[in-house]
């Protein structure tokens, strides 16, 4: 956002809700990524004849986890501020 002087409460809730829809976006595309990492992660486990999968897998699969709940928190916290305005 712009330094302007002249913005309005609306327009920066409106600003902010548009941060919240990104971050809903995010957080539906990460856990749509975090579904199929870990269905490629039950594939290679079962052809894998001694159930080997590397731990780079668990590692995304973590992280992808830590991405969803920090974007939901993330929207929380704005949506809270918003509700202050």
């Amino acid at each position: 956002m712009d330094e302007e002087v002249g913005v309005s409460i609306r327009e920066y809730a409106a600003t902010l809700g548009q941060v919240m829809t990104t971050l809903a976006a995010a957080a539906a595309s990460a856990d749509t990524a975090l579904r199929e990492l870990t269905s490629a992660r039950a594939i290679l486990t079962r052809i894998s004849p001694d159930g080997w999968c590397p731990a780079e897998l668990d590692l995304a699969i973590a992280e992808l986890t830590r991405v969803v709940a920090l974007a939901a928190a993330a929207r929380e916290t704005i949506a809270d501020y918003v509700t202050r305005l």
